[in-house]
């Protein structure tokens, strides 16, 4: 279920006073690289009802928002669990198709080109099966290599 809805309000509560990369879908291209990179395009897409989806994520969290009945709506953002050892995680990298990495942003610094997404997936133990299993995966980071 949605955890709120998501506007100008909250993206201004979630995500000013953090470094986030994103991963966001608009009807017309997909955006991948640094938040503060796409901002302009991103409220431009939230103002114009054309913003699909978007991770925005961290070393610390995933906040995960999509369309629903025209809104945009915010799900419980994913913690990274810093406390968990690194036997019971696993990260994963996923190489980025280079033909979506879209390579306009809002200001004029050098272009970042990323090559892959990181997750980190947490692992937990049954104690009934004695299987291990993953409790959940969170968006880590883009990488350049």
């Amino acid at each position: 279920m949605p955890h709120t809805l998501f506007n100008r309000e909250e993206w201004a509560n979630q995500l000013d006073g953090g470094e986030y990369f994103v991963i966001a879908h608009l009807l017309s291209q997909v955006l991948i690289g640094r938040e503060h990179d796409h901002r302009k395009a991103l409220q431009e897409a939230m103002d114009e009802n054309a913003l699909l989806e978007a991770h925005f994520f961290n070393k610390d969290k995933e906040i995960f928002i999509s369309q629903l009945e025209r809104q945009l709506a915010m799900y419980e953002p994913l913690e990274h669990d810093h406390a968990v050892s690194d036997e019971w995680k696993i990260i994963r990298s996923y190489k980025l198709d280079q033909s979506i990495v879209n390579q306009k942003r809002d200001n004029a610094e050098e272009v970042k080109v990323y090559k892959a997404v990181e997750v980190i997936e947490y692992m937990k133990h049954d104690t009934d099966s004695h299987l291990a299993y993953v409790d959940k995966t969170v968006l880590y980071r883009l990488t350049e290599e």
